[in-house]
């Protein structure tokens, strides 16, 4: 697995009676960076996000429900995970951000842009699910063998060996049965969209 020299910390807020687990690392006068992980989970603190924040304030959280932070039994969909991280934004003390939503976290971003907009500067969506598309099917993670799923999700097969190694270790394989748990549960019915989102994102 990837790792970074670069010092984080990592610390928790009691949001709704639950634990929300997120590391943190860098500082200065910018506009501070939420990154929002995949449906995978949160790999730990990577490159990638020293490398998108340019050395600035990054807040890298598990999402409730994944890896430490506290499943809430009654979320159903993702917008109730972006309530609750509106709520831990708040207890962390950042009132604007800029977002980088990754997969699945691109959802809960795309989410928490159309109740607060307010609060981010920018807002950046990879690969993300949320809005039923015109053509063709969204692959279908709870049909397949979870690995095969994530290296589908990765373009250049280099990059997921840079991040996981040729063969993703017990530790991995563990998160990712947890991660894909918890997202059955928020995006089964209907299959990895809302019917509001094309509605309302354009408005953000």
């Amino acid at each position: 697995m990837t790792t970074s020299n670069v010092t984080w910390t990592e610390a928790a807020v009691q949001v709704a009676g639950l634990r929300v687990q997120y590391l943190e690392a860098g500082a200065g006068a910018g506009t501070p960076l939420l990154v929002l992980h995949r449906s995978t989970g949160n790999p730990g603190w990577l490159p990638f996000h020293e490398e998108l924040s340019g050395g600035g304030r990054t807040v890298v959280p598990d999402l409730p429900g994944y890896g430490q932070s506290e499943r809430p039994d009654w979320a159903r969909e993702p917008r109730d995970l972006a309530i609750l991280l509106h709520r831990a934004l708040d207890h962390i003390g950042l009132d604007r951000v800029s977002v980088v939503g990754l997969g699945f976290g691109g959802w809960v971003a795309a989410e928490m842009a159309v109740l607060q907009q307010q609060r981010f500067e920018r807002l950046v969506l990879v690969g993300a699910p949320g809005i039923r598309p015109d053509e063709g099917e969204i692959l279908d993670q709870m049909m397949m063998a979870f690995e095969v799923y994530v290296r589908a999700c990765f373009a250049d097969q280099s990059a997921f060996t840079a991040e996981f190694g040729e063969q993703p270790d017990a530790a991995t394989r563990e998160l990712w049965d947890f991660s894909r748990e918890m997202t059955a549960r928020l995006t089964w019915k209907p299959y990895m969209w809302d019917w509001r989102l094309p509605y309302l994102l354009p408005e953000v």
